[in-house]
């Protein structure tokens, strides 16, 4: 095979993987867990909650957010998730499940705030 044939080959193989890749992301989604289930699995999980937003505490680096449905969880963000929440509004988090000091929290990749 010629030189031009190999490239021409291993692009469209690269290229037909990365649609693919992007169709499967695209068509796949982490399920909503209760809080109670989320404190069950295992930690460092990719987890998904649906809570009230009941506190928030901003702090130099880090806002601390506490979601409720029949029972709470602190929710934490390190990075600028710039979203305008106050005490009752609804949101879907998602993240990483970790413990500190004896509690499951969630370390937040992405919050949604759901217009009700």
């Amino acid at each position: 095979m010629h030189s031009t044939t190999l490239i021409k080959v291993a692009l469209t193989t690269s290229l037909i993987g990365i649609i693919g890749l992007f169709i499967l992301l695209q068509t796949t989604t982490i399920p909503i867990h209760d809080i109670s289930h989320i404190k069950m699995m295992d930690e460092g999980s990719v987890v998904r909650t649906e809570g009230v937003v009941k506190q928030i505490r901003n702090s130099t680096n880090v806002t601390f957010i506490n979601i409720e449905t029949i029972e709470t969880m602190d929710i934490i963000i390190f990075d600028s998730l710039s979203l305008r929440l106050r005490p009752g509004d609804t949101v879907i988090v998602e993240g990483k499940s970790e413990e500190y000091q004896g509690e499951t929290e969630i370390i937040a990749d992405s919050i949604i705030k759901k217009n009700i």
